[in-house]
This record gives C-alpha cells, sequence and structure tokens, in this order.
C-alpha cells in the first residue's frame, strides 16, 4: 500500500511539470529563458505545497521528503 502511495504521489508530481511549463506561458510570458524558468520552479514549488497540504498521498506516506527526493532523482536522470 505504501508504495502505491509513493507512486501516485510521484506520478502528481511528474504532472505538474508540464503543468508548471503550460501556467507560466499562460500567465507571465517572460521573455528571458532565466525568467521563464524561475517561474516555472516557483510555479512547480507552489503547486508542489498545495498537493503536499491536500492531498493523502504525502500524510500516508512513511516519510514524505523520500516522495520529493525520489522525484528530484527521477527528474535529474531524464534530463
Amino acid at each position: 500500500m505504501a508504495r502505491d502511495v509513493i507512486r501516485a504521489a510521484i506520478f502528481l508530481l511528474l504532472l505538474c511539470v508540464p503543468f508548471s511549463f503550460c501556467m507560466e506561458r499562460l500567465l507571465i510570458a517572460s521573455p528571458s529563458i532565466y525568467k521563464t524558468d524561475r517561474w516555472m520552479v516557483a510555479i512547480f514549488l507552489f503547486m508542489m505545497l498545495v498537493l503536499w497540504s491536500f492531498t493523502r498521498h504525502f500524510e500516508s506516506a512513511p516519510s514524505p521528503l523520500i516522495i520529493v527526493l525520489a522525484f528530484a532523482i527521477i527528474l535529474m536522470s531524464c534530463v
């Protein structure tokens, strides 16, 4: 059960990456790539905090920080 919870939370975080890109393009549309990256990271962190506070995935996980670390490892390995 814990493994499924962690996988679902990582999947939700993976979905936040394209969402943060689309929201940055729709709401801000900054011309500089550096500002675009900063806004994307800010929107992603905001969404991660929203998921952390409103979903039960992070509450029922044995260690919620492990979810964030697993997501970071997956993201860095894809790049």
